[in-house]
């Protein structure tokens, strides 16, 4: 790496203008000034490509004819440029040292890989990464990590089959099983302005039926690619019944056999990209178990594995 690399700042947006917006002005703020934005606009239709456009014209927009979801990371980094690539979400900002800390500790530290950061919610005024370990930190927080270019170019970028959630864990494991570090940094921050979206509270978000089901999906998909058969079908059950429950308790009834007409869909494309990771890594994500009752949908449930 070069001392002062070009950074790739790669963010994702979907009617969000209003969170872009101060995004993008905090962005500018930085300290490092090395680097390029790329906005990937997932069709809004709240007019962000066109304030983009006019407010900020050096930035890199590409806008979609379709939302695509997570694979719209992909599609920036095609055009990418920089040695490091910062990975935002439209309602994530740097705080003003953030990014020349991460190079710096990268161009120091060649044996890792990518950089999480503290993620801060500015909503609820609390840490959303408090339970992060700084080596092997499981997972990175979609919407403020710093990734070497060369580490996104040997995993293959996120998997386009993951339209919402549990992109992240599944990029990690496969960066783990390449022998590529993550590194949790508590002491540099990422705020998160989590509340500007379409629910009106940080509870309701985390409730929604939307989330249900792509977690749903996702970690059937994370199960049938990474993980033996045995725990697949052990953790696979469970994880099903864990729906079940859920959709019982929240009147999800039809978000749950939606997900299930659609899982011999969900299961073949699973099985095409199956590539179980070494044991002692399926030991490490617990071997793709989850609890049974589960801790966003029972907060108060002192649950167990």
């Amino acid at each position: 790496m070069n001392k002062y690399p070009l950074v790739s700042i790669n963010i994702l947006s979907f009617n969000r203008s209003i969170a872009i917006k101060e995004s993008l002005t905090k962005i500018f703020e930085q300290n490092y000034t090395n680097i390029e934005v790329i906005v990937v606009d997932n069709a809004s239709s709240d007019g962000t490509p066109s304030m983009i456009a006019d407010l900020f014209p050096s930035i890199n927009l590409l806008s979609l004819d379709k939302n695509i979801g997570i694979d719209g990371y992909n599609k920036g980094m095609k055009i990418i440029k920089g040695e490091c690539i910062l990975i935002l979400d439209d309602d994530s900002y740097p705080d003003t040292d953030t990014i020349a800390y991460g190079v710096n500790y990268l161009l120091e530290n060649p044996e890792i890989g990518a950089l999480t950061f503290n993620i801060f919610n500015n909503a609820l005024q609390k840490s959303e990464t408090l339970t992060f370990k700084q080596t092997n930190p499981y997972l990175f927080h979609g919407c403020g990590t710093l990734f070497r270019k060369t580490t996104l170019d040997k995993v293959g970028g996120y998997d386009p089959d993951y339209f919402l959630y549990y992109n992240e864990i599944d990029l990690a494991i496969r960066c783990y099983n390449n022998n590529i570090q993550i590194k949790y940094i508590p002491n540099k921050i990422v705020f998160h302005n989590s509340l500007i979206k379409t629910s009106n509270t940080y509870k309701d978000y985390h409730l929604h039926k939307i989330k249900y089901e792509q977690y749903f999906t996702g970690h059937l998909r994370f199960l049938i690619k990474h993980f033996n058969w045995n725990y697949v079908l052990l953790f696979g059950v469970k994880w099903i019944l864990n729906r079940f429950i859920v959709s019982i308790v929240y009147n999800y009834h039809k978000s749950f056999f939606k997900v299930l007409f659609q899982l011999p869909r969900v299961l073949g494309s699973s099985y095409q990209k199956r590539f179980p990771v070494n044991i002692s890594i399926q030991k490490y994500y617990s071997y793709g178990n989850q609890p049974l009752i589960d801790h966003y949908f029972f907060p108060n449930y002192k649950f167990k594995k």
